[in-house]
């Protein structure tokens, strides 16, 4: 890929880190909470689905991943 290398060498190189668990959840829950997305609640049983925060969700898959 010596394309690839060409274009990351040099000032135009930036490497982003992962983010920390904070910025996960704001990365996931900000656009959720823009876009009007919210949980559901069953009265009769009590619960709330899904039964985990999103952002536990999906860090367990990703957790899951590594």
């Amino acid at each position: 890929m010596p394309g690839l290398i060409a274009l990351s060498a040099g000032e135009a190189r930036y490497l982003i880190e992962p983010p920390d668990e904070a910025e996960f959840g704001q990365i996931v829950r900000q656009p959720a909470r823009e876009a009007g997305l919210r949980f559901e609640h069953d009265p009769a049983s009590g619960t709330t689905w899904p039964t985990l925060d999103p952002v536990e969700r999906i860090q367990r898959e990703a957790d899951a991943q590594e």
